[in-house]
């Protein structure tokens, strides 16, 4: 566990400390967790360019009027974009491929829960699926020749690092679509989307030894997803909503701004070298997390910044002979999404 007053001090040094043009991408960042990160980081960048994915340009617009008040060296891009559509995905990172040499961190925190699913969209991909695992695996793939010209890159994602259960591989319905989705329950689904997530970092860490990659799970944090969970259930679930909001944010949940400090330390911190950092001995080793596999250069972090294998399920052999078999998955979901191009 990493003392929080670590993480501030980490934290208030950036502009001091962090080297200066550093090229960032943020998706899913115009509210809760991400938005808390951004305005941390965004605002102490030096000579950054800060890209950021949103829904609504004229929702964030003064959001991030803001953050060229607070850093006027950098620059700040606000792309629209609908990322629940992988042809959406596609035209954000050409609109980076196109405009930048490198990237250096590219920080994921999107997310869609709801009962009463699968909820399909355009493109037939469950939202809870391509928000958590299709898009992200996406962005990765997509922006990797940048990444590879960056000195020190860093994929951050924040979703359930080392919450992982085992996976549905009954009739091979890893997206729990089959026969009209008869197997998704809202619990199994995020238990699948988490395991599969990090799968997809295994691999793409195994392939690419040169990016540092981090699956965060940042707790009960106050970001108001329970109102979105809840308010689908309809009036009765708004009401309930409303009825433990007092009791949660007493007794349970972690400020959003706490946490935002959380993820701009996990962002930049030398705690999480790459795997190849790693065996080139360029880290220090009284300094460093542990990664889900010893020298993987995937880590599995929790809300307090420790670090864990979940060694009982990823180490299992079922999921093990699994990595493979989910990026091949993954990817021909890509294709028969993108199939659907109007």
């Amino acid at each position: 566990m990493i003392p929080y007053q670590h993480v501030l001090s980490h934290n208030g040094r950036i502009k001091e400390t962090v080297p200066s043009g550093l090229v960032a991408l943020f998706v899913g960042a115009t509210s809760g967790i991400g938005q808390a990160a951004l305005q941390i980081l965004g605002a102490q960048l030096p000579n950054a360019s800060v890209y950021i994915v949103g829904r609504s340009e004229a929702m964030f617009e003064s959001d991030v009027d803001g953050l060229r008040v607070r850093n006027p060296e950098a620059k700040v891009v606000l792309i629209e974009a609908q990322i629940s559509l992988l042809r959406e995905v596609d035209r954000v990172c050409e609109q980076i491929l196109a405009s930048e040499e490198k990237l250096d961190l590219l920080y994921m925190s999107p997310g869609y829960l709801g009962f009463g699913g699968p909820h399909y969209t355009e493109e037939g991909l469950d939202l809870c699926f391509v928000l958590s695992v299709y898009a992200r695996a996406r962005f990765v793939q997509r922006l990797l020749p940048l990444m590879a010209a960056a000195e020190h890159p860093r994929v951050l994602s924040v979703l359930a690092g080392g919450q992982e259960r085992a996976l549905w591989t009954a009739d091979n319905d890893l997206d729990l679509r089959q026969d009209g989705g008869r197997h998704y329950t809202v619990l199994r689904a995020v238990s699948q989307v988490t395991t599969l997530h990090t799968l997809n970092l295994a691999h793409l860490a195994s392939q690419n030894p040169h990016i540092a990659f981090i699956h965060v799970y940042p707790g009960l944090v106050d970001t108001g997803m329970h109102f979105v969970l809840l308010k689908s259930l309809g009036p009765g679930g708004g009401l309930l909503a409303h009825a433990i909001d007092a009791v949660r944010k007493r007794f349970m949940a972690i400020p959003v701004e706490r946490s935002g400090q959380w993820q701009a330390f996990h962002a930049l911190s030398s705690r999480f070298p790459s795997r190849e950092m790693i065996i080139t001995g360029q880290y220090d080793a009284n300094d460093c997390a542990q990664c889900h596999v010893l020298h993987s250069g995937l880590y599995l972090v929790g809300a307090k910044g420790e670090s864990c294998t979940n060694a009982a399920v990823l180490q299992s052999d079922v999921v093990r002979a699994w990595q493979r078999r989910s990026w091949q998955f993954v990817e021909d979901t890509f294709q028969r999404a993108l199939q659907k191009r109007s």
